[in-house]
């Protein structure tokens, strides 16, 4: 009993947001890992259960206070982006900077409010739309067409991104969003194509 009681005090003060906030180098972090052992921790000492979830969720609500915090979307994209292994300063290229690898590791410990932050959920939206500016704004009519069109040309698309990767048609094309719908446009061809030769070797061999 001592013992348990004297470790829960342990973790009490250090799941206080003023002591990580005093000590840690990486806060964010810190929350994390203590939050991911309090649920560990939760699932052994059942008796204490209900105290080691309060405080997991004590640090999970600290590290969704810390990103609140953000003012401008740049300093977003600089904590998601955050790589404890590869400073910002050793990047070479754009495409390594939105790697996202502070969401990542949130996923990795299930910090479900700090991924369902709308501070998080809004730069998520602004990388899947991105290429297609205005689309979010736009009625539902438009959208069907623009997604008809994008699917109607995506062999075109792809033709030329083999040949031209680093055209500008080839940067559209790794846009999240139009790539989730030139790779939906292709399966539903290949179904389609799939679909008609099934029915054609079926006539020909009962008929």
């Amino acid at each position: 009993m001592r013992y348990s009681k004297s470790r829960i005090n342990a973790y009490r003060a250090l799941a206080s947001p003023s002591l990580i906030s005093l000590s840690s180098k990486d806060p964010i972090l810190t929350a994390f890992q203590l939050s991911w052992e309090l649920k560990r921790l939760s699932r052994i000492e059942n008796e204490f259960k209900s105290d080691y979830e309060k405080l997991s969720t004590q640090c999970q609500e600290y590290a969704s206070a810390l990103l609140a915090e953000t003012r401008t979307s740049k300093e977003l994209e600089i904590i998601l982006n955050h790589d404890n292994e590869n400073p910002p300063a050793l990047f070479e290229n754009e495409i390594e900077k939105t790697n996202l690898s502070r969401l990542k590791l949130a996923i990795k410990y299930k910090q479900k409010k700090f991924v369902s932050h709308p501070h998080c959920q809004q730069l998520l939206v602004s990388l899947w739309y991105d290429g297609i500016s205005g689309y979010r704004r736009r009625n539902i009519f438009v959208k069907i067409i623009v997604i008809i069109f994008i699917s109607l040309i995506f062999p075109i698309l792809s033709t030329i991104y083999l040949f031209m990767p680093h055209s500008r048609i080839g940067r559209i094309l790794r846009q999240p969003f139009i790539k989730f719908i030139c790779h939906s446009a292709s399966y539903v061809l290949f179904l389609c194509k799939l679909l008609s030769f099934s029915n054609f070797f079926y006539y020909n061999f009962f008929f």
